[in-house]
């Protein structure tokens, strides 16, 4: 069955590409206006702005890019226009939610949005936009129908969760095809998205740590490489980003070890793959292995192929990634210093007071510190807040405080959010921007991230696990390991 499934999406997915390929380019040849523009009423009281994002390069590894935050009119309406240089999936973001929304450079739609209760809050009219109300109305589909996502345990067999995955993979499928209206270019752009969520389901298992590739059957094996990971034409999509990522280096070592397999990873990119998967690949190695390395080591090794990697890769945007994060490996181990202790500001919510960090861990004397830097209109970051139940409770039975300090510029939405999610004791507003000295020394270019302090309050873990459900056994394993150390501050 597995076989059969998989043999059938390949060959669509083959001549989805072909045609989604040529579509994205002849698009991008004929198009000569970059603007984008929208025009929006919105009858909910409580919708006072909303935010245009588009998702980051490196995923987990910078924040998304928000492209534009918009005001909402005395006559209720929101108006803009962005830059899009070509056909795209962006979010608009509101009410703690995001929506997709497509993008495409020229073109002008308008949406509304609404208050009602159970049903999709916007919805998209004129232009290209069905392909974002069919990716919307699935998304509503899923969450109202009951459909749940394929999670992987160790008590099914591989041929059971991959009948799971098909079959919730193929029920979004199906929705797709019968969805009314839906233009042919962007029913193919979404069945193709759909082709890199299931394979990308299917990765979970290895990727998770639970089976190892070796313990694969050969039609497992075999439906994995159903899609291709040489499509360079696909390179803003995340679900082929997560998949191709998901091939060549979280399916092949898990992040603890990966200091150990750094080079027989950077061999296999660079032999199989090419252009700007290539370059993406080599880049997001890297950004993985610095945002994770735990203890020291000689990385002699690995900073050697790192410095290979800027005579392979081409595309500046990855370039500079790569030298970022090659420079921050190099700077591991530094202390941190009495003058990051006292030059770094913070408020407090419940005093207003404005007080240096070294005031704040003063508070929390001989006790373990789990930071968590978040902002109120980061998407992720109030929703691992709303799942962080479990964790918490987790971490102050091991008698660690967790504290949370925002990045927000804004006190009245950092302060509104702080109330709504129920987090105002242990609550400090970071004065000053993510690019101070304390930003820079922490690498705190983007969010969720948390970092993980011992009794001390030596940084022992600058990367540590988020609070949500699906990091919980890793947080677990960070805390058990909390002997080892790689800042340290000095204290007087």
């Amino acid at each position: 069955m597995l076989h059969s499934f998989s043999h059938e999406r390949a060959i669509l997915n083959g001549k989805i590409i072909f045609f989604l390929f040529n579509y994205l380019c002849s698009y991008s040849a004929l198009c000569q206006n970059t603007i984008f523009t929208m025009d929006g009423f919105c009858e909910d009281s409580t919708v006072k702005e909303i935010k245009i994002i588009k998702q980051n390069t490196f995923l987990d590894y910078q924040p998304p890019i928000i492209l534009g935050t918009f005001s909402k009119s005395h006559d209720s309406h929101f108006r803009f226009s962005i830059n899009v240089s070509k056909p795209q999936f962006l979010e608009i973001f509101f009410k703690n939610s995001s929506w997709k929304v497509f993008a495409s450079p020229g073109d002008n739609q308008t949406f509304k949005i609404t208050e009602e209760q159970g049903k999709k809050p916007i919805a998209f009219e004129g232009g290209l936009s069905s392909a974002a109300n069919c990716a919307n109305d699935l998304s509503m589909h899923v969450k109202l129908s009951g459909i749940k996502r394929p999670l992987y345990q160790k008590n099914l067999t591989l041929e059971e969760y991959s009948i799971m995955v098909d079959s919730f993979t193929s029920s979004k499928r199906e929705f797709i095809k019968k969805w009314e209206v839906l233009h042919e270019s962007k029913q193919k752009l979404l069945l193709t998205e759909n082709n890199y969520e299931w394979v990308n389901l299917l990765y979970d298992p290895l990727t998770s740590g639970k089976i190892k590739y070796s313990e694969l059957s050969e039609s497992y094996k075999n439906s994995l490489e159903t899609v291709s990971y040489n499509e360079d034409a696909l390179i803003e999509n995340s679900m082929y980003k997560n998949a191709v990522r998901n091939k060549y280096i979280l399916s092949r070592t898990n992040v603890d070890s990966i200091q150990n397999h750094f080079s027989m990873l950077f061999k296999s990119i660079n032999t199989n793959t090419k252009g700007i998967t290539r370059d993406y690949l080599i880049s997001s190695l890297v950004a993985i292995y610095a945002n994770n390395i735990r203890k020291e080591t000689d990385q002699s090794v690995v900073l050697e192929e790192i410095q290979k990697s800027f005579t392979i890769v081409k595309d500046m945007n990855y370039t500079t990634n790569i030298k970022l994060n090659y420079d921050k490996l190099k700077s591991l181990n530094k202390n941190i210093t009495k003058n990051l202790l006292d030059s770094t500001f913070l408020q407090s919510y419940n005093s207003d007071q404005k007080i240096t960090l070294r005031q704040v861990l003063a508070n929390y004397q001989d006790k373990s510190v789990y930071i968590d830097f978040w902002a109120s209109w980061c998407a992720p970051c109030r929703a691992d807040l709303n799942e962080s139940h479990r964790s918490k409770t987790y971490l102050k039975e091991k008698n660690i405080m967790i504290i949370y300090i925002s990045i927000d510029r804004d006190e009245d939405s950092w302060k509104r959010a702080s109330k709504d999610q129920n987090i105002r004791e242990d609550q400090y507003l970071l004065l000053g921007t993510v690019n101070s000295e304390f930003g820079r020394f922490l690498d705190l270019k983007s969010i969720p991230r948390h970092t993980l302090l011992n009794s001390k309050h030596e940084v022992i873990n600058i990367n540590a696990p988020r609070l949500n459900k699906s990091s919980f056994e890793q947080l677990i394993y960070v805390v058990k390991g909390m002997t080892e150390q790689r800042f340290t501050y000095d204290r007087n």
